[in-house]
Parts: C-alpha cells; structure tokens; sequence
C-alpha cells in the first residue's frame, strides 16, 4: 500500500510539473504577441463643450469591420477638436513587431481638416495618403467614432497596384476589446483542451496502472 501510495503521489507531482510548464509557456506565448495593454474608449461631448466652448476629445482604439483588419490592431489613438481652428487632431502611439524582434513602440500626431460640425457630428477628413482618403465622424447623439476608408479616383496604378480598391469602414472602440480580440487569435483554446484532457487521461490510467499492478 505504501509502495501504490508513493508511486501515485510521484505521478501527480509529475503532472502538477507538466501543467506547470504548459501554463507557464501559454503565458509567455500570449505575453510575447500581445505585450500591451490598450486604454479605454471615452469621448467628451457634453453640450456645454460641443456647442459653447467647441472643443471634443476622444479617446480609442482604431479597428475596421470585419473581415478586414488593422495592420497594426496594438495602437491607441487621441483626438481632439476645435471647431475655432476647424482642425481634429490625433495624436497615437501603435506598437510594431516584425516577426519575433524586438516590439518597437511608433508615436505621431496628424492635423485634419474639419469639413463639418453642427449640433450632432463632426466630420473631418484625412487626404494625405496618395492612394486613399479617409472620413471620420464624432456623432454626438450616438456617442460613436467612425470612419470609412476609400480610394482614391485618380492615382498612380504602379505606386497603388496593392492597395485594395474598395471601402472600408473604421470604428473607435475599448482598447481592452482589441486587446481581448488579438489574445484570443494567439490562444488556441480548443489545442489546449485536448492537451489538459490528455494529461488528465494519461494521470488516471497511470493510476489504475499503478494501482493494479503495483504490490
């Protein structure tokens, strides 16, 4: 009996070692591709600064409607505006890792041109990048940021032959969503089942093994 008993106090502990290990290599896993956390969404557009003092803030992560994708999801973004001026500017900071290297972290601040503002929306645009324009909507009512990504009419084909020719909308949304979305990609749940199911069925036979064979 002793002999079962320390046999299968040996093979837990060996499990409790492998469980260990799996957990300890998923973390690091998760750490390695999502190595930031993202601040939450807020947006100021109490009457009193929209209509008296014209000036809104934002604050939020970019994402796009599925299925298309950020090429960079880990970035925060800040915006304000100031109808005085007829300028939104955002300032973000977006983190980047090419393949396993070392993640650098890229900051800019950009001025757009508000093309409206009344009692319900802001709409400013960003014509800067030579193949497509952006539109970007505060909506007051909603309490909602927007954009929508199209291309441009005329352009230079060869400069923006890989440049996908349709629209695509944005959405300023909770930077622990996005951080929440890019976990779950790395995280392969359904992998992770069947290796704790298996650990935890090579356990039980290794007992029944023990247990009836042992004397």
């Amino acid at each position: 009996m002793l002999k079962k008993s320390l046999y299968s106090i040996g093979l837990t502990a060996l499990l409790l070692v492998i469980l260990y290990i799996f957990i300890t290599f998923q973390i690091h896993k998760v750490r390695d591709a999502v190595p930031v956390s993202l601040p939450s969404k807020s947006l100021n557009a109490d009457d009193i600064f929209w209509n008296k003092f014209g000036y809104v803030t934002a604050k939020g992560t970019w994402t796009m409607a599925s299925p298309d994708t950020m090429g960079n999801p880990l970035r925060t973004s800040e915006i304000v505006c100031q109808k005085k001026e007829a300028v939104c500017r955002e300032g973000y900071a977006s983190l980047f890792q090419f393949n396993s290297g070392t993640p650098f972290l890229n900051v800019s601040v950009e001025n757009y041109p508000i093309i409206k503002w009344d009692d319900s929306q802001i709409i400013y645009t960003d014509n800067l990048p030579s193949c497509t324009y952006y539109l970007y909507t505060i909506n007051r009512i909603t309490k909602e940021v927007s954009g929508v990504r199209r291309p441009k009419s005329k352009v230079d084909e060869n400069l923006c032959k890989d440049v996908e020719k349709k629209e695509m909308q944005l959405r300023l949304v909770d930077g622990y969503d996005v951080v929440k979305a890019e976990t779950d990609k790395v995280e392969s749940f359904n992998f992770d089942r069947v290796i704790l199911i298996a650990c935890g069925l090579m356990w039980l036979m290794g007992l029944v093994i023990i247990w009836r064979k042992v004397k």
